[in-house]
């Protein structure tokens, strides 16, 4: 049995989505690609090769350190390719699902995050790897959330944004507070 939290991401043992967040069981995908997008200079390119094993939550580092993205499956790496799209180049991690659900170890929340003032938030956040805004970027003047009706969860029980609505603004408010915005779309 697999359980996956509204946010999709969170290990359900965690007391913000065991407690206050429905979840459902899903059976998990057999394979996963993993579009990771390509920035300047070499870092960029995953440190991974063909053989790889990776556990959910687990942290995919470049070449240089930085970490790109994290592991959405329990799985292998099949291939890694190029992929060109409309107006940017990612690369393309193709990942074979094990079946199981293993979370990685490094994978854990963030104790006290509702209490914490935005400059230690935005901290724990980006320490965790949770926060893609780079510390040099000016203060962003809005956040948008695009497609969040289409996430597995909300489209399986279509009464998730009714019914925790006042969580998800909650945790909206968390992340404009965290990132400086001014405004959520």
């Amino acid at each position: 049995m697999n359980m996956r939290s509204l946010l999709g991401f969170l290990p359900p043992h965690l007391p913000y989505s065991e407690e206050r967040l429905p979840v459902t069981e899903i059976s998990p995908c057999d394979r996963s690609v993993l579009a990771i997008r390509k920035g300047p200079g070499p870092g960029r390119m995953p440190a991974l090769v063909a053989g790889n094993a990776l556990k959910t939550g687990a942290r995919i580092l470049g070449t240089e350190g930085d970490l790109l993205a994290f592991s959405p499956v329990t799985g292998t790496v099949e291939d890694i390719h190029d992929l060109s799209c409309i107006d940017e180049e990612m690369t393309a991690v193709f990942l074979r699902a094990s079946g199981d659900d293993e979370w990685d170890d490094a994978c854990v929340g963030i104790a006290g995050y509702h209490d914490m003032e935005p400059g230690p938030l935005f901290s724990a956040l980006r320490a965790a790897g949770l926060c893609p805004v780079p510390a040099s970027m000016e203060k962003a003047g809005a956040i948008v959330l695009n497609c969040i009706e289409s996430d597995l969860l909300v489209s399986i029980n279509g009464t998730i944004l009714d019914e925790n609505r006042d969580l998800i603004r909650d945790g909206l408010k968390l992340l404009a507070r965290a990132v400086g915005a001014d405004a959520t779309v």
